[in-house]
């Protein structure tokens, strides 16, 4: 064994263990979370698992050096993710413990202490080993007076270092001691009294917030700057660089993902590999100057497309702003490419705008106009203001509805409510065509054949899937219904291929003979599908056959019918050559 296969088999091995200790101490953690131990120890447990899972990564580093083939390194960077899966899993279970565990003792101890008088109060409020640092200070609390006086002074220095000297040996103390703090002053709030009025209670308010979601990437150039400067505030001033790039594999999908597989944990090296693709200002500038491009251009009375032509125009921009080219927008070329995109009346009315205000025509201003102009036909065209609901009746059924029932029928053909249209007898008694232009004439969804409408059709219907029709050993690609499935017409095609040398017609040597035993070599052409049969006239003179001659232009030669014999026949496309043709009639003679 060679001395680079020894290195890589002693890295792989210490890889083995280390991953053995993350797993014997995740189990460990779950045991105890499951057992409900105090948050002290479930935190000092957690951050073991945390120095297990560093000691993992370094291992892994060390073994994927010594790596030459990329297949190899692809695996073993997905046994990566794995572990990493795994141990993130484990770091945000125990610490929904401890938070869970922190309220529920900040809870208890609301409980325990009710704010019946102010005395009780001041003495909730005493500073006390469990539930203070020396990071916040509590108000203390004059009894002469009845008021609270929030002051900053700690009237029982003693209690404080003690307390200063609990927290700092606390192993968890970001997780536990700062989310008491935090849980405790906006949950317990003390009873506030002054001297112009009563004192108040304010309750502790009930409502749970959402946790933020970080933010994801999918490979949109147009949405990279959103996300680089959403993921680096949100990231960089809490996690450390190796934390981070574990955070960065989570929030991209896709393509993103891939490109940076392979770089490892290097957290620079990423987004430097990221910037180079999706940073580059001239692909956002390219792609936001194709949207626009290929909008199209707006009709008379398209209020709503003008609405979205105003915030593709203002997305485009601000898009452009945040990369730092907005000079690529706000030009005279792109300014007549908008101008282009709007309807006359809307030039005109842009263009009038223009010489009432006596100003150059120039991306603000038109952006300016375009909002206030948005603004006013969405107040316009409001419902409670637009006059075309009761005259327009376009596509609209109107009748009325016996016994005051206005639920719609299950099935469109039979109008009943027994059964569904894909259990219809009527409608499977049908040929595909004539269910086609049923279900045309009744516009219905040709995935699950209901009603459609505005809001379902075949592009959004939830019960779309492909069709389960086999033709040919292949399965159908379309997805419409099974019952609205045309099969494939076979069409029986005659291929007819000609050569120079061959004939399509089998064609055999045989002796002709006469009535006075004269013989003559010929070729016989055999054809099953004729009517009669033909000889030559000149072979027909030769041998002394008689027969009624018939006069025809459909070929080159003379011919006589009722002879089983045929000589050197061949055909030519030059029309202008023909002579007249003979047919003879006579009785049939042998060959051999």
């Amino acid at each position: 064994m060679s001395e680079s296969s020894e290195a890589l088999k002693a890295a792989k091995i210490q890889r083995r263990s280390a991953k053995a200790a993350l797993t014997r101490l995740g189990k460990a953690l779950n045991h105890l979370c499951e057992n409900e131990r105090p948050a002290e120890e479930v935190g000092n447990y957690l951050i073991k698992v945390e120095q297990a899972f560093d000691n993992v990564v370094s291992k892994h580093e060390l073994y994927a050096i010594l790596i030459d083939q990329d297949e190899q390194f692809e695996q073993e960077e997905q046994w990566l993710d794995e572990c990493q899966t795994f141990f993130l899993k484990l770091d945000i279970d125990a610490k929904c413990y401890i938070e869970n565990v922190s309220a529920k003792i900040s809870k208890s101890s609301l409980d325990e202490n009710p704010q019946n008088s102010l005395g009780m109060i001041g003495m909730q409020n005493t500073p006390s080993a469990s539930n203070t640092s020396p990071e916040i200070s509590e108000p203390s609390i004059s009894n002469e007076n009845n008021v609270i006086d929030i002051s900053t002074p700690q009237e029982n220095p003693s209690i404080n270092d003690e307390v200063s000297i609990k927290s700092v040996n606390s192993p968890r103390e970001f997780l536990q001691n700062n989310l008491e703090q935090n849980a405790r002053q906006s949950a317990s709030q003390p009873e506030v009294s002054n001297e112009a009025g009563p004192a108040y209670n304010s309750t502790p308010c009930g409502f749970r917030m959402e946790k933020p979601k970080l933010p994801k990437f999918c490979g949109d150039v147009r949405e990279y700057a959103i996300f680089c400067a959403d993921f680096k505030h949100a990231i960089e001033s809490r996690y450390s660089k190796r934390d981070a790039i574990t955070l960065l594999r989570i929030c991209l999908k896709e393509k993103p993902l891939g490109l940076i597989k392979g770089i490892g944990s290097d957290y620079d090296a990423a987004w430097e590999y990221l910037d180079s693709i999706y940073g580059d200002p001239r692909f956002v500038s390219d792609t936001i100057t194709q949207d626009i491009a290929k909008f199209k251009p707006l009709e008379e009375g398209e209020d709503v497309r003008f609405c979205d032509l105003v915030h593709l125009v203002r997305r485009s921009y601000n898009t452009l702003k945040e990369v730092g080219v907005p000079s690529d927008m706000d030009n005279s070329h792109m300014l007549s490419i908008i101008e282009q995109k709007m309807c006359p009346d809307d030039r005109k009315v842009w263009s009038r705008d223009l010489e009432r205000e006596r100003k150059p025509a120039t991306l603000n201003a038109l952006m300016t106009w375009m909002t206030s102009e948005m603004k006013s036909r969405m107040r316009a065209t409001a419902p409670v203001r637009s006059g075309l609901t009761n005259r327009r009746k376009i596509n609209h059924l109107h009748g009325e509805i016996e016994g005051g029932n206005k639920s719609r029928n299950r099935c469109w053909l039979c109008n009943n409510s027994s059964h569904w249209p894909d259990q219809c007898q009527k409608l499977a008694a049908m040929s595909v065509e004539e269910r086609l232009v049923v279900a045309k004439e009744n516009h219905v969804c040709f995935s699950c054949l209901k009603k459609a409408g505005r809001d379902h059709r075949q592009a959004n219907c939830s019960r779309r899937k492909q069709c389960n029709k086999v033709e040919n050993g292949s399965q159908c690609t379309f997805s419409h219904h099974p019952l609205l499935h045309k099969s494939s017409a076979v069409g029986a095609t005659l291929a007819s291929v000609t050569s120079q040398k061959d004939s399509m017609l089998p064609v055999i040597a045989a002796n002709i003979c006469g009535p006075n035993e004269l013989y003559k070599r010929g070729n016989v052409l055999l054809d099953s599908g004729a009517k009669i049969s033909l000889i030559r006239s000149e072979t027909a003179d030769n041998l002394g056959l008689k027969g009624r001659e018939h006069l025809s232009e459909h070929n080159q030669s003379r011919w006589r019918r009722g002879i089983n014999s045929y000589e050197n026949l061949q055909s030519t496309s030059k029309r202008n050559r023909r002579p007249k043709e003979t047919f003879c009639e006579s009785n049939w003679y042998s060959m051999y």
